[in-house]
């Protein structure tokens, strides 16, 4: 249940950051029309590779929890979804 849910966590992080992302793009796409293409060279390099975004979020969150429950005694506090 605890691999479920950590899952989704990073899911709703990636996304998250994808739709910030494309926020970004349309707001410099109403006020710089002339850098559309650039944008969307850009997002296709990003969807392109968006496993290696996954596998990223993976990696910090596992040593986020790791880092965590290692630092439990000198008072930092777990944050566990």
């Amino acid at each position: 249940m605890f691999i479920i849910l950590f899952q989704l966590y990073v899911i709703v992080q990636v996304l998250h950051v994808l739709i910030s992302l494309l926020a970004i793009q349309r707001v410099l796409m109403c006020f710089f029309q002339s850098i559309e293409k650039h944008l969307v060279a850009v997002q296709d390099k990003i969807f392109g590779n968006i496993r290696y975004l996954y596998i990223a979020f993976l990696g910090f969150d596992i040593l986020g929890v790791f880092y965590g429950f290692k630092c439990v005694p000198c008072g930092f506090t777990v944050f566990v979804v």
